[in-house]
C-alpha cells in the first residue's frame, strides 16, 4: 500500500492560514486596504501550495512515527509550515492589538476569549508537527481543538461573539430552501 499525499496532508489544511487570517480580520472589523491585499496574498500562497500539493511537490515521502505516518519535511513543506505559523500568529497579533484598544467591555471579552482559545489551540497543535521531524510525542493538537471550540462556544453564548440569531435564521432559511429544491426532484 502506497500512502497517497492526499491521505497524509489534507487539502483543506493548506487553506487554514488565509481563512484564519480572514476570520480574524472580520472579527476585529478591519477593512484596511493594506490588510485586504495581505489577505489576497495569503490566499494566493494557499492556492500555490494546493497546486504544489496536487503535483506531489509539497511533500513526497512519509515516515512512520509510532502509530501514524507523517510527511517527511522537505524544503517546500518547511516553507509551508513557516507560512502557517506566520499567518496564524499575525492574525492573533491583530486580535490582541484590537483587544488592547477596544473601549467596549463586551468586545474586549469577546476578543479575550477568542484570543485565549485560539492561542491554546495553535500552540499545542504545532506539537503535532513535531511528528514530521521524527520527535515522538503524543499529538495533543486534536484535544486542544476541543478546548478551543468550548471556549469560543462560551464566548458566543455569554458575550455574543457572533450573532447566533443571524446564523440560526440563515440556517433555517437556507435549509428550508435546500429541502424545497431537493423535494422537487423526488
Amino acid at each position: 500500500y502506497t500512502l497517497s499525499l492526499h491521505d497524509a496532508l489534507p487539502i483543506w489544511m493548506l487553506f487554514v492560514p488565509p481563512t484564519f487570517f480572514h476570520f480574524t480580520l472580520a472579527l476585529i472589523r478591519n477593512k484596511e486596504k493594506r490588510k485586504i491585499k495581505l489577505l489576497y496574498v495569503a490566499y494566493a500562497i494557499a492556492l500555490i501550495s494546493a497546486i504544489l500539493h496536487w503535483m506531489g511537490l509539497l511533500t513526497s515521502e512519509y515516515i512512520k512515527v509510532a502509530w501514524k505516518y507523517s510527511p517527511k519535511p522537505g524544503i517546500l513543506y518547511r516553507l509551508w509550515l513557516i507560512n502557517l505559523a506566520f499567518w496564524l500568529f499575525y492574525g492573533l497579533l491583530h486580535v490582541f492589538r484590537s483587544y488592547q484598544t477596544s473601549k467596549s467591555a463586551r468586545e474586549r471579552n469577546q476578543l479575550k476569549y477568542f484570543f485565549m482559545g485560539a492561542t491554546i489551540c495553535i500552540v499545542f497543535s504545532f506539537i503535532n508537527v513535531l511528528l514530521s521531524f521524527g520527535i515522538k510525542i503524543y499529538p495533543v493538537g486534536g484535544f486542544t481543538t476541543i478546548i478551543y471550540t468550548g471556549i469560543v462556544a462560551y464566548a458566543i453564548v455569554k458575550y455574543q461573539l457572533m450573532d447566533i440569531r443571524i446564523v440560526i435564521r440563515k440556517s433555517v432559511v437556507y435549509g428550508s430552501l435546500t429541502a424545497a429544491i431537493a423535494g422537487g426532484y423526488f
